[in-house]
Protein backbone atom coordinates (compact mmCIF):
# COMPACT_ATOMS: atom_id res chain seq x y z
CA UNK A 1 0.00 0.00 0.00
CA UNK A 2 2.87 2.35 0.86
CA UNK A 3 4.43 1.73 -2.60
CA UNK A 4 1.11 2.45 -4.33
CA UNK A 5 0.71 5.74 -2.44
CA UNK A 6 4.30 6.72 -3.27
CA UNK A 7 3.72 5.94 -6.95
CA UNK A 8 0.48 7.97 -6.97
CA UNK A 9 2.22 10.91 -5.29
CA UNK A 10 5.07 10.77 -7.81
CA UNK A 11 2.60 10.60 -10.72
CA UNK A 12 0.74 13.61 -9.31
CA UNK A 13 3.94 15.65 -8.98
CA UNK A 14 5.07 14.74 -12.51
CA UNK A 15 1.62 15.55 -13.95
CA UNK A 16 1.48 18.88 -12.12
CA UNK A 17 4.90 19.92 -13.40
CA UNK A 18 3.90 18.99 -16.96
CA UNK A 19 0.72 21.06 -16.64
CA UNK A 20 2.71 24.00 -15.31
CA UNK A 21 4.88 24.11 -18.46
CA UNK A 22 4.62 27.48 -20.14
CA UNK A 23 4.90 27.66 -23.90
CA UNK A 24 5.90 30.52 -26.18
CA UNK A 25 3.85 29.47 -29.19
CA UNK A 26 2.92 33.03 -30.11
CA UNK A 27 6.59 33.93 -30.80
CA UNK A 28 6.35 31.99 -34.05
CA UNK A 29 3.77 34.55 -35.21
CA UNK A 30 5.73 37.67 -34.16
CA UNK A 31 3.51 38.40 -31.16
CA UNK A 32 4.39 38.51 -27.49
CA UNK A 33 2.46 38.71 -24.26
CA UNK A 34 -0.38 36.71 -22.75
CA UNK A 35 -2.21 36.24 -26.06
CA UNK A 36 -5.62 34.60 -26.19
CA UNK A 37 -6.43 35.08 -29.88
CA UNK A 38 -4.99 36.69 -32.99
CA UNK A 39 -6.74 37.51 -36.27
CA UNK A 40 -4.81 38.68 -39.36
CA UNK A 41 -6.03 40.32 -42.58
CA UNK A 42 -3.48 40.26 -45.38
CA UNK A 43 -2.82 39.46 -49.05
CA UNK A 44 0.32 37.59 -47.94
CA UNK A 45 -0.30 33.81 -48.20
CA UNK A 46 1.94 33.11 -45.19
CA UNK A 47 0.00 35.58 -43.04
CA UNK A 48 -3.32 34.17 -44.25
CA UNK A 49 -2.22 30.75 -42.98
CA UNK A 50 -2.33 32.30 -39.51
CA UNK A 51 -5.48 34.34 -40.14
CA UNK A 52 -7.11 33.19 -36.88
CA UNK A 53 -5.12 31.59 -34.08
CA UNK A 54 -6.08 30.78 -30.51
CA UNK A 55 -3.70 30.16 -27.62
CA UNK A 56 -4.30 28.20 -24.42
CA UNK A 57 -3.65 29.69 -20.97
CA UNK A 58 -0.19 28.06 -20.99
CA UNK A 59 0.81 29.81 -24.26
CA UNK A 60 0.51 26.77 -26.51
CA UNK A 61 -1.42 27.27 -29.73
CA UNK A 62 -4.77 25.45 -29.66
CA UNK A 63 -5.06 22.59 -32.21
CA UNK A 64 -1.30 22.65 -32.66
CA UNK A 65 0.91 19.79 -33.84
CA UNK A 66 4.04 21.61 -32.75
CA UNK A 67 6.82 20.11 -30.66
CA UNK A 68 8.29 22.42 -28.01
CA UNK A 69 11.72 22.40 -26.39
CA UNK A 70 12.37 22.56 -22.61
CA UNK A 71 12.28 26.38 -22.71
CA UNK A 72 8.76 26.26 -24.20
CA UNK A 73 9.82 27.41 -27.68
CA UNK A 74 8.12 25.80 -30.70
CA UNK A 75 10.81 23.88 -32.59
CA UNK A 76 8.94 21.97 -35.28
CA UNK A 77 6.70 19.14 -36.30
CA UNK A 78 6.51 16.18 -38.63
CA UNK A 79 3.26 14.63 -39.86
CA UNK A 80 1.62 12.77 -42.68
CA UNK A 81 -1.55 14.50 -43.89
CA UNK A 82 -3.43 12.97 -46.78
CA UNK A 83 -0.39 11.00 -47.87
CA UNK A 84 1.86 14.09 -47.90
CA UNK A 85 4.75 14.22 -45.44
CA UNK A 86 5.02 17.70 -43.92
CA UNK A 87 7.76 18.94 -41.64
CA UNK A 88 8.64 22.24 -40.04
CA UNK A 89 11.82 23.18 -38.18
CA UNK A 90 12.39 26.46 -36.32
CA UNK A 91 15.78 27.95 -35.41
CA UNK A 92 16.15 30.86 -32.98
CA UNK A 93 18.59 33.72 -32.53
CA UNK A 94 20.19 34.58 -29.17
CA UNK A 95 17.11 36.69 -28.26
CA UNK A 96 14.76 33.67 -28.72
CA UNK A 97 13.26 35.08 -31.92
CA UNK A 98 12.55 32.76 -34.86
CA UNK A 99 15.43 33.38 -37.28
CA UNK A 100 15.01 30.52 -39.78
CA UNK A 101 11.94 28.40 -40.47
CA UNK A 102 12.37 25.44 -42.80
CA UNK A 103 9.24 23.78 -44.20
CA UNK A 104 9.03 20.66 -46.29
CA UNK A 105 6.13 19.03 -48.13
CA UNK A 106 7.05 15.66 -49.64
CA UNK A 107 10.70 16.69 -49.78
CA UNK A 108 10.17 20.11 -51.43
CA UNK A 109 11.93 22.50 -49.04
CA UNK A 110 11.07 26.15 -48.44
CA UNK A 111 13.19 28.34 -46.20
CA UNK A 112 12.05 31.51 -44.44
CA UNK A 113 14.66 33.85 -42.99
CA UNK A 114 13.58 36.59 -40.58
CA UNK A 115 15.59 39.81 -40.24
CA UNK A 116 15.15 41.93 -37.12
CA UNK A 117 15.92 45.59 -36.45
CA UNK A 118 15.92 46.06 -32.70
CA UNK A 119 12.77 44.42 -31.35
CA UNK A 120 10.83 44.43 -34.61
CA UNK A 121 10.65 42.03 -37.51
CA UNK A 122 11.90 44.18 -40.39
CA UNK A 123 11.72 41.69 -43.26
CA UNK A 124 11.14 38.07 -44.15
CA UNK A 125 12.68 36.18 -47.10
CA UNK A 126 11.12 33.03 -48.58
CA UNK A 127 13.18 30.84 -50.88
CA UNK A 128 11.30 28.37 -53.05
CA UNK A 129 11.97 24.63 -53.14
CA UNK A 130 13.92 24.65 -56.39
CA UNK A 131 15.54 28.06 -56.07
CA UNK A 132 13.65 29.54 -59.01
CA UNK A 133 11.65 32.03 -56.92
CA UNK A 134 12.35 34.25 -53.96
CA UNK A 135 9.90 36.51 -52.12
CA UNK A 136 10.92 39.25 -49.71
CA UNK A 137 8.42 41.04 -47.46
CA UNK A 138 9.67 44.31 -45.97
CA UNK A 139 7.60 45.85 -43.15
CA UNK A 140 7.24 49.56 -42.34
CA UNK A 141 4.86 52.21 -40.95
CA UNK A 142 3.82 50.01 -38.05
CA UNK A 143 1.13 50.87 -35.53
CA UNK A 144 1.59 49.06 -32.22
CA UNK A 145 -0.62 48.24 -29.24
CA UNK A 146 0.20 48.70 -25.54
CA UNK A 147 2.02 45.32 -25.53
CA UNK A 148 4.38 46.38 -28.33
CA UNK A 149 2.81 44.12 -30.97
CA UNK A 150 2.06 45.52 -34.41
CA UNK A 151 -1.62 45.92 -35.26
CA UNK A 152 -1.18 47.50 -38.68
CA UNK A 153 1.81 47.71 -41.02
CA UNK A 154 2.76 48.47 -44.58
CA UNK A 155 4.16 45.54 -46.57
CA UNK A 156 6.34 45.75 -49.65
CA UNK A 157 6.36 42.32 -51.31
CA UNK A 158 9.08 41.76 -53.89
CA UNK A 159 9.07 38.60 -56.00
CA UNK A 160 12.13 37.57 -58.00
CA UNK A 161 11.40 34.68 -60.34
CA UNK A 162 13.49 32.89 -62.97
CA UNK A 163 10.70 33.98 -65.33
CA UNK A 164 10.99 37.80 -65.33
CA UNK A 165 7.29 38.17 -66.23
CA UNK A 166 6.44 36.73 -62.77
CA UNK A 167 8.74 39.15 -60.92
CA UNK A 168 7.67 42.45 -59.40
CA UNK A 169 6.86 44.46 -56.30
CA UNK A 170 3.48 45.05 -54.68
CA UNK A 171 2.63 47.17 -51.64
CA UNK A 172 -0.32 46.59 -49.30
CA UNK A 173 -1.41 46.91 -45.67
CA UNK A 174 -1.73 44.07 -43.15
CA UNK A 175 -3.81 44.37 -40.00
CA UNK A 176 -4.27 42.13 -37.03
CA UNK A 177 -6.41 42.14 -33.94
CA UNK A 178 -4.95 40.62 -30.80
CA UNK A 179 -7.00 39.67 -27.76
CA UNK A 180 -5.10 39.30 -24.50
CA UNK A 181 -6.03 37.50 -21.28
Amino acid sequence: MKKILSALLLATVVSASALAQEYKGSLLYDVKGDVKEMKVKSKNPLARYAKKLKFADNGQRINDYMTYNDAGLPIGYGMNLGGKVRTLKVEYDASERPSVITMSVDGAIMRIENVYEGDRLASRRLSSPVGTRETVWTYSDEKRDAHGNWTERRVSETVTDSDPSKSGTETYTETRRITYR
